[in-house]
């Protein structure tokens, strides 16, 4: 991980936090849950560190379960019941029919992380 780690992902996730929950339909605790694992952490870190990653892939998928492995409820529907995990990846990826993806895009790759961290310099002396 090296130079990744010292990379503070906290701004970030707060701003996928605010805008994905309403495009993948969840609600933003539930966004919020699935981004508290030290794994998505490390995308989301090597995201803004790499010149090489121009896009970043925040997924929301349904959890495929046994049909006969929960009792359903009375008056709930099947959308009710569904449980979705949310991925994170550098690389795109076919999740499925019962799926959502949003892509994110660096404009400049290789001035992100000096954007990121408000280190850019502005080259044209304004």
């Amino acid at each position: 991980m090296g130079e990744h780690s010292k990379i503070n992902p906290g701004p970030f996730i707060e701003f996928l936090s605010n805008c994905c929950p309403v495009l993948l339909g969840c609600t933003k605790d539930e966004f919020s849950r699935h981004f508290a694992s030290l794994e998505t952490m490390n995308q989301v870190r090597h995201f803004i560190g790499d010149e090489q990653d121009a896009a970043l892939f925040v997924s929301r998928e349904v959890v495929e379960q046994e049909k006969d492995e929960s009792p359903k409820k009375e008056g709930a529907s099947n959308q009710d019941e569904r449980e979705y995990t949310i991925t994170v990846s550098c690389e795109v990826s076919f999740k499925g029919k019962n799926s959502s993806t949003i892509a994110l895009l660096k404009r400049n790759p290789a001035n992100f992380k000096a954007a990121y961290e408000g280190t850019l310099e502005n080259k044209d002396g304004a």
